[in-house]
């Protein structure tokens, strides 16, 4: 059986456990390594919740649609975190004014993306940076290529999410590969596997998967499913690359 990345619990709001997923094996980030990372809170009609997301501008967030269903409300924005606390130094949290699914998400794998729009204006400090960069309009992301990605989902297969936000290196592999682990392949998706057995996991949906040009990243990927088990398993990511007409036309991000 196959199933999106679901929520995890934010540790600060409730103890609850929920099906989530989190980095396998990868180390804890520092302060300010990932200043584009976004942690997204919700309430849901099972109770608060949190996804990862990327900062696209002073007014924009990304993320993946499983995070934002019709039946979620009350959402906030943290940025400037390393952990899951209400109040962390040099954070800052804002209310959502917007939501944007994507008009052909199917509720569940397909075209899973969204977009956030800010309240109010975010502030950019030392911690707090958008992404640099987006890709290149008609790009390729080439199997053998090394991904960044970071969260607070699951540590371990049956553990909670992580307090701390986590981040690993994996590999892309082509979309012929992929598909017998995921059985989905198209050209909105790629896959990616850890050495051997790091993974992306419950509780790091919509989270940032990004490349490094010298020290300057490009937001190539959201985390957006893969097997119930995350341990030595493929991870599966919303290509940005394919959306990029979605993001410019709804945002101020190019």
């Amino acid at each position: 059986m196959r199933c999106s990345i679901l929520l995890c619990v934010f540790a600060a709001i409730a103890s609850a456990q929920v099906d989530a997923n989190r980095i396998i094996d990868g180390q804890p980030a520092k302060v300010g390594q990932f200043p584009w990372q976004v942690l997204i809170t919700v309430e849901t009609p099972d109770g608060p919740k949190s996804c990862g997301g990327t900062l696209l501008s002073n007014r924009w967030v990304l993320t993946a649609a499983h995070c934002t269903k019709k039946n979620f409300h009350s959402y906030n924005i943290w940025l400037g975190k390393i952990a899951q606390s209400e109040t962390e130094e040099g954070s800052q949290i804002v209310v959502v004014r917007r939501l944007i699914v994507h008009p052909d998400y199917d509720g569940d794998h397909t075209n899973d993306i969204s977009l956030l729009e800010s309240l109010t204006d975010i502030n950019f400090t030392d911690n707090i940076k958008p992404i640099p960069r987006l890709p290149q309009k008609g790009s390729v992301l080439p199997a053998d290529t090394t991904i960044t990605v970071s969260g607070w989902g699951r540590t371990e297969d049956d553990g909670p999410g992580s307090f701390y936000l986590n981040y690993v290196e994996l590999t892309t592999i082509s979309n012929n590969k992929c598909w017998p682990n995921i059985g989905i392949v198209n050209d909105s998706v790629f896959c990616a596997v850890g050495h051997p057995s790091q993974a992306t996991c419950q509780g790091d949906s919509g989270g940032p998967a990004v490349t490094y040009e010298g020290n300057v990243a490009t937001l190539v990927g959201i985390v957006s499913f893969g097997p119930v088990k995350c341990r030595n398993e493929v991870s599966a990511f919303v290509r940005v690359e394919y959306f990029l007409d979605f993001i410019h036309e709804h945002t101020d991000r190019r």
